[in-house]
């Protein structure tokens, strides 16, 4: 059976390897690792990446006559957490849909050469702003007799019915879920359902389950996160008109989210200067973010439109909001 959802953003982290599969959270931490019997003659270790479209990146690097490496674009996202020549692990941090693909590590022993292992990991779940809808699809990938497909919600140990759906009884949606979840797509193969306005409380994991005969239940899990980003707020807090004709602007702009979103200036005919960040966490698990820069533009050009441009965007760069505030010119 496969599971699937809109993938603006991944949510769940699977790591596929000879022992099993590990489940890792979305945007949090997952550890790779690998191991060799024997470390005689092991020489160095490497790590590598082979991405979905084939290419080969080098990820990091050790070994007796070589210091500890992380190679670019991996230093800001990636840790060796383990470099002994028997041993070896990296820890990926935050993990998102840019961090699907092979992951091999080798070790180069001498003088019998490479020892390889591979551990794959993809990325699979969904992730939605509040008020988007998102979309949960449910395929058998072989045919099977279906006699009813449900769909569940799972938060905390709690299951909840949500959706049904058979040919004698047709599409049911239970009472909790009727004003913002109906079907996409009704088949006994193959059932879709949306989550109009997704809100915070949609926050859960979701199962479906094909009742079939005589296998019985069949069933597929994704899990929703759900983020906010809220609109940002510009404020010009105070101006300075210098003795030598420069005219200062006290800027702050403000934005609150979950995660914690980023926010950056941009400035037409002014240099922005002395940025500086304050974040403050609130008890419903949102951050507001406050920046404080200067503006400096010269008073002597009335004429020339002064515009400054606050954009927060959310960490995984789905979601952006700008706002635009136009700076007058004082004279003196």
């Amino acid at each position: 059976m496969r599971l699937t959802e809109n993938r603006s953003v991944g949510l769940v982290a699977w790591i596929s390897n000879a022992q099993g599969s590990t489940v890792a959270d979305f945007h949090e931490n997952v550890t790779l690792s690998c191991t060799v019997s024997d470390p005689k003659g092991v020489k160095q270790v490497t790590w590598h990446r082979h991405r979905t479209n084939g290419s080969v990146e080098t990820v990091a690097a050790y070994g007796m006559h070589l210091e500890d490496s992380v190679l670019e674009p991996f230093a800001d996202k990636v840790l060796l957490t383990e470099t002994s020549l028997d041993s070896t692990a990296i820890t990926v941090r935050g993990v998102s849909l840019e961090d699907e693909g092979c992951y091999i590590c080798s070790f180069n022993i001498y003088p019998k050469g490479t020892t390889r292992k591979q551990i794959c990991l993809i990325v699979r779940g969904a992730a939605m702003f509040t008020a988007f809808p998102v979309f949960l699809s449910c395929e058998l990938t072989t045919p099977k007799d279906v006699l009813q497909v449900t769909w569940q919600r799972v938060t905390e140990g709690r299951t909840e019915n949500m959706a049904t759906y058979s040919k004698r009884y047709g599409m049911k949606i239970t009472d909790p879920f009727r004003d913002h979840v109906h079907f996409r797509e009704a088949e006994l193969q193959e059932c879709s359902i949306a989550i109009e306005g997704v809100k915070k409380e949609d926050e859960s994991c979701y199962k479906c389950l094909f009742n079939a005969f005589p296998d019985g239940a069949i069933s597929g899990t994704t899990c929703l996160k759900v983020y906010e980003l809220h609109e940002p707020m510009l404020e010009v807090r105070q101006t300075v008109v210098q003795d030598d004709g420069l005219q200062v602007h006290a800027l702050s702009c403000s934005v609150t989210g979950r995660p914690a979103p980023n926010v950056s200036w941009d400035a037409r005919n002014a240099i922005l200067q002395n940025s500086t960040t304050t974040e403050t966490v609130h008890h419903n698990g949102t951050t507001t973010i406050t920046n404080h820069a200067t503006a400096v533009v010269q008073s002597s050009l009335p004429d020339i439109e002064i515009k400054v441009k606050c954009v927060a965007e959310d960490p995984f760069k789905v979601e952006k909001k700008e706002i635009y505030r136009r700076i007058p010119i004082i004279s003196k």
